[in-house]
């Protein structure tokens, strides 16, 4: 959401906006913005339109991080007058997803997660590597509840971030969860939070379901250190 402004992103294409009072029933694309985009996120506090796997010449970059200006979504030009900019992670495969946490934005490689903090003109976003090996699993494989990010990695673990780096959230279900885990599938779990129940849930396919689909989840209330 960009206030009354809804903005999407397939995967692998623009990015799309509709507004209340556009004139149009249907999102119209963003000519301006990258024209093949992983996925994308608003930063604050500028509130500035980010794009992962960012492509602008139609040649797919899966480590590029492209954003407009700042409260301007349609504006992406790069200038010393504008807060668009761009920037290349410099290791892993691929961008996996990316989010604004409380504190800071996350980017999560294949392999990496990477702290994106505002830091103003004229660098805009500085980038720093948080740990290794804890990449994220599948594009919507994280969320917020209360002031902290979680998320599922590729290795068989969640985490969270803690003050020396992301740490391993003790689990357990994990075998309910990693031994049944359909893997080919697994860029289709979703987590998300439920601030109301102090508790978040991930969706994910099981191996034993055997339909590719979402069709088992767990959740985890920190409040009570319980699992379910």
């Amino acid at each position: 959401n960009w206030g009354e402004i809804l903005l999407s992103c397939p995967v692998g294409g623009p990015i799309f906006a509709w507004t209340p009072n556009g004139g149009f029933q249907t999102s119209t694309v963003i000519t301006q913005a990258p024209i093949q985009c992983g996925g994308i996120f608003v930063a604050m506090p500028q509130q500035i339109l980010v794009a992962w796997g960012a492509s602008t010449d139609g040649f797919p970059d899966p480590l590029e991080i492209a954003w407009s200006d700042a409260q301007d979504y349609q504006n992406w030009t790069a200038t010393s007058s504008t807060f668009a900019g761009n920037f290349h992670i410099p290791k892993g495969s691929k961008i996996v997803g990316g989010i604004q946490g409380p504190q800071q934005a996350l980017i999560w490689t294949d392999i990496d997660v990477w702290s994106m903090q505002y830091v103003n003109l004229p660098l805009v976003f500085g980038f720093n590597k948080l740990m290794t090996g804890c990449g994220l699993i599948g594009s919507h494989a994280m969320c917020i509840l209360g002031n902290t990010v979680y998320w599922m990695s590729q290795n068989q673990f969640f985490y969270i971030p803690a003050g020396g780096g992301p740490r391993v959230l003790p689990c357990k279900v994990w075998d309910f969860i990693f031994q049944n885990l359909d893997t080919a599938n697994a860029y289709k779990i979703r987590m998300g939070g439920n601030s109301a129940f102090n508790e978040w849930w991930c969706h994910f396919p099981s191996a034993s379901g055997g339909t590719g689909e979402n069709d088992s989840y767990v959740k985890f209330n920190p409040v009570e250190n319980a699992w379910d």
